[in-house]
């Protein structure tokens, strides 16, 4: 998935009409009164949703060369509508492009429940009936035990670099593509993991644990992590984590506390994004195509299902969603991967037979 190429405009800088409807749509009333429509949802979730109307506002900004008092005034202009699809759609997958409509159509609806913002819903509607997986995402879907072994390979190569921080660096990219192919949690939570609160030693391994509150669908995780990942965990946390922290660079922004992970400047993670980076550069030189953190949730389903297709009711568990649908739909992609290989394989073949006859033929 390509990054979208529309700046999100944070919270800070939307227009004053737009933060007035947001803080009303989180009031969590009391007995007597009614609380916002965003008030149930947790706060990974609510950052998703800033950013979708975020980069709502940042296309009419590049689009119009204006700041707009209000972004829901601009939802019924279709011009500006069609070309917030048009552009969303060249830049990213058409699932995700969904997702991002859907996000942005629930924000607008929650800062005006009185609109119906019939062209921001039809243009979500167009994306449900019309979104399938891309083509660029089958093309960079590996098997879960390649991604795994990866990490495991650079966390031996660590212990062979210099300087000290470069070490660091690499052997927690390592553990970040182990740990999150092991226990595929969305990304939002991934980046947040604190020691003792998400990352928790019991029984002589650690688990991955986060509440409802902390999670998408408000479904809470506890995910057990290899075995074999303990000493691995331990050595991050002993060794290279303590050497990462003690660096305060120019990015420094403040002590990185509880925060697994700690960035190349000494201080925890802030955003998804600087994750990301980090694992599709990995990915990108050992597989020659990049790896997001997202797909990682479709490798450990397709794997499952390819591998173990009678347990694939346990991808609603691995993944944390709230059916067994999801399950069955890996199931059908698998074996649509699997028929695609095996006719690959047909057709290779069919191209060394080809070959060889006619190099037996006459000149």
């Amino acid at each position: 998935m390509r990054k979208l190429g529309i700046n999100v405009v944070q919270f800070s800088e939307w227009p004053i009409h737009d933060q007035a409807a947001w803080a009303a749509a989180l009031f969590k009333a009391g007995p007597f009164d009614d609380s916002g429509a965003l008030a149930p949802y947790p706060e990974v979730r609510l950052q998703v949703m800033l950013a979708a109307y975020g980069r709502w506002l940042g296309f009419i900004v590049a689009a119009t060369g204006r700041v707009p008092a209000s972004g829901l005034v601009d939802c019924g202009d279709r011009a500006l509508v069609e070309g917030f699809l048009t552009a969303m759609r060249a830049a990213t997958e058409p699932c995700t492009v969904r997702a991002y409509m859907t996000d942005f159509f629930k924000v607008c609806r929650a800062l005006a429940p009185e609109q119906q913002f019939e062209l921001v819903q039809a243009a979500t509607r167009h994306m449900w009936r019309t979104a399938k997986p891309g083509a660029r995402k089958i093309g960079r879907m590996v098997p879960a035990r390649d991604l795994y072994g990866l990490g495991l390979s650079l966390m031996a190569e660590a212990a062979h670099l210099t300087p000290p921080l470069k070490q660091a660096s690499l052997y927690r990219d390592g553990l970040m593509i182990a740990m999150l192919i092991a226990a595929p949690v969305r990304l939002g939570n991934f980046i947040s993991i604190d020691l003792g609160r998400h990352l928790v030693h019991a029984g002589g391994s650690y688990r991955l644990r986060f509440v409802g509150s902390e999670v998408k669908n408000r479904r809470p995780i506890d995910l057990p992590l290899p075995a074999e990942l303990s000493s691995p965990i331990e050595r991050w946390i002993e060794e290279y984590r303590p050497r990462s922290m003690a660096r305060q660079g120019r990015w420094y922004i403040g002590n990185a506390g509880d925060a697994l992970w700690v960035s190349e400047g000494g201080d925890r993670y802030r955003n998804g994004s600087q994750i990301r980076v980090r694992i599709e550069r990995q990915t990108l030189k050992r597989f020659g195509a990049p790896i997001n953190p997202h797909l990682f949730r479709d490798i450990a389903a397709t794997s499952i299902a390819t591998e173990v297709p009678h347990d694939v009711g346990i991808i609603q568990t691995v993944l944390g969603h709230a059916s067994q649908g999801t399950g069955e739909r890996y199931y059908n992609q698998a074996r649509s991967l699997s028929a695609s290989r095996a006719h690959q394989n047909v057709l290779g073949r069919f191209r060394l037979t080809s070959e060889a006859a006619a190099e037996q033929e006459p000149a």
